[in-house]
């Protein structure tokens, strides 16, 4: 019984085949699939994906910790450059900054009276100088003349002009008026006393000056903590992160071992770049200033022009595959419409050709032999092989430099093969003309 039912699915095939081959013979063209070469563009481009960002973002924190008072900004707000983005409560800085403000009174007031002091001291010292030298000259003078007429008196006392009472009253008077000399003389010496006194007063002048410097800085620093009690934003941007509220205490980012509280993020949006992830396969086919194409699933009709703008360096190795971060600025009106962190989706223009006559690249056959490109076309209903030459080839179709013209019917190079099965004939195409 299993040998009969053997013999019986044996013969239905062995008829089928007998069939199927009579009615290739009889219509061998009804499997062939053709298209006409057309005239048209063709574009040789990079598809990858990436991210929306904006020209630069600015993370804003205070200098100054305490309460918000004052926040009148919310997320997608526009801000201008020096608007009032936060105040915190003044009420301890205005206090500091008042005591800060009375030290450097008092100590301003004790350097102008330590000055005084200074000059008054030089005044006296001047005095004392003049008049002391103006009482050496009349004392040496008045010891030069009792002096004088001692030495006199010596010559007429032998000749008994004078007497001897009179001859000691002249050494009297010399004695005492050497003496009055010597005594002014020594008064000099108060001269250095003095000096020394005005040296101490200049030092504690000295110190008062580096302490009103001292206390001027404080000033300074205790005028720059309230002012810092208000924020204002450093650029023209959009807020596109809010991270506290009115009324809540934030800590300063200078003084917080933490690095202090984030308040908002202004994003300059006056530019729009996408950091787009190309293949390390692709790399090498983008350069500066090559053309963009955007486009974005929030907005499926529209497109956006860019051009390359930077290159990145170095590779980012994510699970075995290596991509480059490609730069791209978005130009044209209509780039305000993307958003940062929008996901984009980018075709980097390598090429482009219009009005040139093009052939389905399906319909491509290369010799690995003679490294040379052919088509079949259908003339009259028979087939022809006839050899060509390309150009840009995208994989969908390509340009057909010499060997056909406009509305030729060519072949496509279909193969019947089981369903997800690789055709390598089909890939060696698209992939272009081999190196």
């Amino acid at each position: 019984m299993k040998k009969i039912l053997f013999l019986l699915a044996l013969i239905a095939i062995v008829i089928y085949f007998l069939f199927y081959k009579k009615e290739l013979e009889t219509n061998p063209l009804q499997d062939i699939k053709t298209e006409k070469t057309t005239m048209g563009s063709i574009l040789l481009k990079i598809d990858c994906n990436g991210r929306v960002v904006s020209n630069f973002d600015v993370e804003i924190k205070s200098k100054a910790s305490g309460e918000i008072i004052e926040f009148p900004f919310d997320v997608s707000d526009k801000v201008k450059m020096n608007d009032l983005i936060l105040k915190l409560d003044p009420v301890d800085e205005e206090r500091s900054l008042r005591e800060a403000q009375t030290e450097v009174d008092i100590v301003t007031s004790q350097l102008k009276q330590m000055a005084e002091k200074i000059k008054i001291a030089k005044q006296e010292l001047l005095i004392l100088q003049k008049n002391t030298r103006e009482q050496i000259a009349i004392d040496t003078q008045k010891y030069e003349d009792a002096r004088r007429k001692v030495r006199d008196a010596q010559k007429l006392l032998p000749k008994n002009v004078i007497s001897e009472d009179e001859y000691q009253d002249l050494l009297s008077r010399e004695v005492q008026a050497k003496a009055t000399l010597e005594i002014t003389t020594v008064k000099q010496e108060e001269f250095k006393i003095k000096e020394w006194q005005i040296q101490n007063l200049q030092h504690e002048e000295d110190i008062l000056k580096k302490k009103v410097i001292q206390t001027e800085i404080k000033l300074e620093t205790t005028k720059q903590r309230l002012k810092d009690t208000q924020i204002l934003a450093p650029i023209d941007g959009i807020v596109t992160e809010k991270f506290v509220q009115k009324g809540q205490i934030i800590s300063s980012g200078i003084s917080n071992v933490g690095g202090g509280t984030k308040i908002l993020v202004l994003s300059d949006l006056s530019k729009i770049f996408v950091i787009a992830s190309v293949d390390e396969s692709d790399i090498g086919k983008v350069s500066l200033e090559q053309q963009v194409i955007i486009s974005a699933d929030a907005y499926s009709n529209l497109h956006f022009r860019g051009k390359v703008v930077q290159i990145g360096a170095k590779g980012v190795n994510l699970y075995n595959v290596v991509t480059f971060e490609v730069k791209i600025e978005v130009l044209g009106e209509k780039k305000s419409y993307l958003k940062p962190e929008m996901t984009a989706n980018v075709s980097i223009l390598q090429d482009m050709k219009e009005n040139v006559l093009t052939v389905n690249s399906d319909a491509l056959i290369y010799s690995y032999k003679t490294k040379k490109y052919t088509v079949e076309i259908l003339n009259q209903g028979k087939r022809e092989t006839r050899e060509i030459e390309i150009g840009l080839n995208n994989g969908m179709s390509a340009e057909v430099i010499k060997g056909l013209e406009e509305n030729m019917d060519v072949i496509l190079q279909t193969s019947k093969k089981l369903p997800g099965s690789p055709d390598p004939q089909r890939a060696m195409r698209r992939m272009g003309r081999p190196r």
